[in-house]
């Protein structure tokens, strides 16, 4: 005997059953879902984490060579400062050069004055 009632009820029965089994695997596909996110966000702070790493070893080496080149820099400061010293005193000494050689001169158109006066004293 199956009375319209019996199968609406089975039918009711059969689609709840259904829609327990979709429940079912409703929590399982939003557990992969959220799996697969968990997955992806992961692979994605690992990613970060190397290439922080990576910008702060290139970090660390610019800063070294940053040290260097200052090192490099006042290293080569200092070397034109002692030249320009060097070169002011280069500059002292021709010029004191200059003026004995002038003085020089001068003493030597003395001697030569004075030799005339003495041949033509003499004559």
């Amino acid at each position: 005997m199956f009375s319209a009632e019996t199968e609406t009820e089975e039918g009711l029965e059969i689609k709840g059953a259904g829609l327990q089994q979709q429940e079912a695997e409703l929590p399982l596909e939003r557990e992969e879902f959220l799996m697969s996110i968990s997955t992806r966000l992961q692979s994605a702070v690992e990613k970060l984490l190397i290439t922080i790493t990576h910008t702060s070893t290139q970090l660390e080496h610019a800063e070294v060579t940053q040290t260097e080149l200052i090192r490099e820099k006042f290293r080569q400061n200092e070397e034109m400062e002692e030249l320009q010293r060097r070169q002011e005193e280069l500059q002292e000494r021709l010029c004191e050069e200059e003026r004995a050689r002038e003085q020089l001169a001068l003493e030597l158109h003395r001697a030569e004055g004075v030799c005339v006066w003495c041949e033509r004293e003499s004559v």
